[in-house]
């Protein structure tokens, strides 16, 4: 089954000013994403969606990395349609977050085989992972997403705020809860099916008042199936 690796990147977010290209330990957020994408051992090819002129020119240093320029494209998911719709035979389209510097390449090579096997039997579902929280710090801020799931690891809702709210109001243990990382597998034959509509054509409170893309598919009414990473090990 062939794969590819698609980093959106912009300049501006709600995260940081200069979000892709802010710096972790001497390098780019962007250099972090293409240096862990680059390492997937089941990928034929790791693109960057670049919402910026500025990323664009910062990208072409590496070698071998395809660039795509999507000036009006706000999300990263948004971005894995505009690129299926020019690149339409790949059989997975991987959206990887280029702010997640934590996310470990070879947690995403174990996991592989597992997304792949589900999203066969399952085609016209999302995969996507999350974590366990490391500290109260990182649940309480507003810059971590959170996510409620259902029995079967389908989720529920998307926030900033922490979720689930305990009757008493107070946090638990940090066990109950789970980070979520905008790491998002979709299959060709989805993006086929509900692709125009969802990005165009569907208009999603949640998404708006949350200023969460995750929340889009939750309104569509889609299946977005949740897989655990450990970060705490990377």
């Amino acid at each position: 089954m062939s794969t590819v690796a698609v980093i959106g990147a912009r300049y501006k977010s709600t995260k940081f000013e200069t979000e892709a290209l802010a710096e972790y330990n001497g390098k780019s957020f962007l250099w972090w994403a293409i240096h862990h994408a680059v390492k997937l051992n089941f990928t034929g090819r790791i693109a960057v969606a670049a919402s910026d002129n500025t990323i664009v020119k910062y990208a072409e240093q590496f070698p071998g990395i395809e660039i795509e320029t999507m000036l009006y494209s706000p999300c990263a998911t948004e971005k894995i349609y505009r690129y299926y719709t020019n690149h339409r035979f790949f059989d997975y389209y991987i959206s990887w977050p280029a702010s997640e510097i934590s996310l470990s390449p070879k947690e995403i090579n174990t996991l592989w085989p597992t997304i792949e096997e589900y999203l066969k039997n399952n085609p016209y579902e999302i995969a996507t992972i999350y974590s366990k929280f490391c500290s109260r710090e990182d649940l309480e801020t507003g810059l971590s997403c959170k996510v409620v799931a259902s029995h079967s690891n389908h989720a529920l809702y998307f926030s900033r705020n922490v979720i689930p709210v305990s009757e008493d109001g107070h946090i638990k243990e940090l066990e109950i809860y789970k980070r979520h990382i905008s790491f998002f597998v979709f299959t060709k034959e989805y993006l086929n099916k509900h692709g125009s509509n969802l990005w165009f054509n569907w208009d999603s409170f949640t998404q708006e008042y949350e200023g969460l893309e995750q929340n889009r598919f939750v309104d569509y009414g889609t299946p977005t199936k949740l897989f655990e990473i450990d970060i705490r090990t990377n």
